[in-house]
């Protein structure tokens, strides 16, 4: 969700007043705020705040000279966009653990490992990842038995084939 616009603006004018020209007219200030404007004005003013903050503490990649200076308007929307696809990211996790099921079939080994990578999950600070608790090794343990089935099933067709070969050099 976009905005709100006023609190866009003065993250924009402040960008714009801090890094223009001492004798920086009125009229390329504004065309300086317009092409922040367009670039930004689709996101929400909290993703653009954090976006600007971690420019100016050098927290985002890149040549680290260019920090120097303000960013271009489509960098600070790739960083902003960025940070609001961690939080959203982060949401869902936690819509996944309020939405979970309990599941009777877990040990209280089980249960206890997963409250820890849920609470890890909780913890992880935005743009870290965090794995949504126990679905990688779930995932993992499937993928296992799968593998297993399907190697047991291509063991019992090479032993059908070696009987039927050798059963018909019996025959002939």
């Amino acid at each position: 969700m976009p905005g709100p616009l006023s609190s866009t603006l003065a993250i924009i004018g402040s960008i714009v007043s801090r890094n223009s020209a001492a004798r920086q007219d009125e009229d390329l200030a504004s065309i300086e705020i317009e092409a922040y404007r367009d670039a930004l004005d689709d996101l929400p003013a909290w993703a653009v705040r954090e976006a600007l903050r971690r420019w100016r503490r050098g927290e985002v990649g890149g040549n680290k000279r260019d920090l120097d200076f303000a960013p271009k308007e489509h960098r600070l929307r790739e960083i902003a966009l960025m940070v609001e696809a961690s939080v959203r990211g982060q949401i869902i996790r936690l819509q996944r653990i309020l939405e979970a099921e309990p599941d009777d079939s877990l040990t209280a080994a089980q249960r206890a490992e997963t409250v820890k990578k849920a609470r890890d999950a909780c913890m992880a600070r935005p743009g870290e990842a965090a794995e949504p608790a126990g679905e990688v090794e779930h995932e993992r343990e499937a993928a296992q038995r799968d593998l297993m089935r399907r190697r047991a099933a291509v063991e019992a067709e090479i032993a059908a084939a070696e009987e039927a070969e050798t059963t018909s050099e019996r025959a002939a």
